[in-house]
């Protein structure tokens, strides 16, 4: 993903035409070039083998991975890593940390069971039954401004 206002604030310039995105240094130096695909998005190819310019690709760790995928297991983070399907990232896998996160402990102290099997009459038509949840504020607003998150569930 290329934030074009990003690239904009640091003199780059960027050219769209005859379906390749152009982009340009201060000094007018080409350092990339990015095709149009078949749906109209500009889609980056990294190819670590070419003469072109590459944007440095961020190493994290296992833990680092289970953060920014919502606190997945950490045990899937690494088993998503090691079989390839993290892409635009570099996971270490042998830095040997531990898997405590103290946001996941936390949650797993406060959260309250979820019966397994359904209790009672089940709703007969569409909305007759519906479960909602409200989580907030967060410690941290989203880039939106937004503090709370409700979900909607329709027995």
């Amino acid at each position: 993903l290329i934030s074009i206002g990003h690239l904009d604030e640091l003199g780059y310039s960027i050219t769209f035409t005859d379906g390749t995105c152009i982009i340009q240094d201060p000094t007018e130096d080409i350092v990339g070039q990015i095709p149009k695909s078949g749906h109209g998005l500009y889609h980056v190819i990294h190819k670590p083998d070419s003469n072109s310019t590459n944007a440095a690709v961020e190493t994290i760790t296992v833990m680092e991975l289970h953060k920014h995928m919502g606190h997945i297991a950490p045990s899937i983070a690494r088993h998503l890593a090691e079989n390839g399907l993290v892409l635009g990232i570099k996971v270490n896998l042998s830095s040997g940390e531990t898997t405590f996160c103290k946001s996941c402990i936390y949650v797993k102290a406060t959260w309250k069971p979820i019966a397994k099997v359904c209790e009672g009459e089940r709703a007969k038509e569409f909305a007759g039954k519906v479960h909602t949840d409200l989580w907030g504020p967060v410690p941290v607003a989203t880039l939106g401004g937004r503090s709370y998150y409700i979900s909607f569930t329709d027995d």
